[in-house]
């Protein structure tokens, strides 16, 4: 199997679509632009149950991964329906769409060992997940939200950017 092959099952094979919720100044928004690779280095919490956002929030990262870990048995006196991935994680912007006034950023995460190869390719499947993202936020992003994860103990958890650190800068 050819190198890029492998990078491509690695990164893509049994993807899964996972959210979470928050409010990002504009300033913040702005900084995320198509094809940046992140790193974030602390867990990166999320759910796999998808409904609407809280009026309090403007945003919703959406993160496609393989690698993520179910941590559902591990949860006390809570329904998040919590993965995680793990600390010093990269991920690649896929997009960032405006639907009714809420942004949505497409986070794929990444190998890291596989990050010099997406820093200078587009893959065709990463238009795909553009496309079935858009379709599945547009449907759901003025519903209710899911009550389990709406609510100010997830949100503590969730309640900060991606690859993005308190001063407003990106984790080197």
């Amino acid at each position: 199997m050819e190198k890029t092959e492998i990078i491509i099952k690695n990164n893509y094979n049994q993807v899964k679509m996972f959210v979470r919720d928050l409010f990002l100044k504009e300033d913040t928004l702005k900084m995320y632009t198509k094809g940046l690779i992140i790193v974030e280095p602390s867990f990166t919490e999320m759910t796999y149950k998808i409904g609407g956002l809280n009026k309090k929030h403007n945003t919703r990262f959406i993160i496609l991964s393989n690698h993520a870990t179910d941590m559902q048995e591990l949860e006390e006196d809570t329904s998040w329906g919590l993965y995680v991935i793990h600390p010093n994680a990269y991920f690649k912007v896929l997009d960032i769409l405006t639907i009714n006034s809420k942004f949505i950023i497409i986070l794929l995460h990444i190998q890291a060992e596989d990050k010099l190869f997406f820093m200078n390719n587009d893959v065709s499947y990463d238009q795909q997940f553009i496309n079935n993202s858009q379709l599945l936020m547009t449907s759901v992003i003025n519903t209710k939200p899911i009550p389990n994860i709406d609510n100010d103990l997830w949100a503590r958890h969730v309640n900060f950017p991606i690859g993005i650190n308190d001063d407003n800068s990106f984790f080197k």
